[in-house]
């Protein structure tokens, strides 16, 4: 399975000073962002028919919460011809693609294990001997962890 990174140009119905896109809901063909912006979060409602988020989160598989990054609004999608077509049709909204297979993308149980480790405050050494394996072990999937998580959040 392959994804693709999609970076949109916002709608102009999103403030212009949003800088991160904290959720979304569809209803009756409505869709409505939350967003934050430096006046505080936002409640943004409209008909989108034409829009190609709108059409992206009602055709495809969309991977985790979509993300405002400099004035972009960041989609991971499921990478097939319905999406390809999509991007075809509003490229004018397309500002860059970016191809992404899920090895890049989504962390293995044993990344979760060692993020889950060191969030609740043990360290790459205690983390080791948890695991039964070597220092270097956890530093590397605790780094290749820690990329995939900024490859999403960036």
């Amino acid at each position: 399975m392959k994804y693709l990174v999609l970076y949109l140009k916002p709608c102009e119905k999103l403030p212009r000073d949003a800088y991160a896109h904290l959720g979304f809901y569809l209803k009756n063909g409505l869709i409505s962002h939350v967003v934050a912006t430096k006046h505080g979060l936002r409640l943004v409602s409209a008909r989108c028919e034409e829009c190609i988020f709108y059409k992206l989160l009602t055709s495809t598989y969309v991977y985790g919460t979509p993300q405002i990054s400099q004035g972009r609004i960041k989609v991971v999608a499921l990478d097939n011809r319905a999406v390809r077509r999509l991007v075809a049709q509003h490229s004018h909204q397309v500002v860059k693609v970016v191809e992404a297979g899920p090895r890049s993308l989504v962390l293995t149980e044993r990344q979760k294990e060692v993020l889950r480790a060191l969030a609740d405050g043990h360290n790459i050494s205690s983390t080791a001997r948890m695991e039964s394996v070597s220092k270097v072990a956890v530093y590397k999937t605790f780094k290749t962890a820690l990329r995939k998580v900024v490859a999403l959040l960036a």
